[in-house]
């Protein structure tokens, strides 16, 4: 599967994106993999953790609302899923007959 953010102002999309790789760059290859990520803690991240992070700076930076991780607990996939401001856009599965792969996402 994979999610694409709901953008709030589509004139502000590149600043957004630029602080979210940003907040995600400066974590990478430093070790600080969560492995016990039942446990919340604040310098250690696991992947969808990362990624709910890193749009929750864009909050902090840009002032905007996203929120891929309503209920605020172990972020997850599914969080990302349900998220009012994320949709999914493509699905991919794999039966007997070969792998699927639909695209969800209008092409304007």
């Amino acid at each position: 599967m994979a999610i694409r953010t709901k953008f709030e102002d589509p004139l502000d999309i590149d600043s957004d994106i630029d602080q979210a790789v940003s907040f995600a760059q400066d974590k990478v290859n430093r070790g600080l993999y969560n492995y016990l990520f039942i446990f919340d803690t604040k310098d250690k991240f696991y992947c969808t953790d990362l990624v709910t992070r890193a749009y929750a700076s864009i909050n902090e930076v840009n002032g905007r609302s996203y929120s891929l991780d309503d209920d605020g607990f172990i972020p997850s996939i599914y969080d990302m899923l349900l998220s009012e401001d994320s949709y999914l856009t493509l699905y991919k599965e794999t039966k007997a007959d070969g792998i699927h792969i639909y695209y969800l996402e209008d092409v304007v």
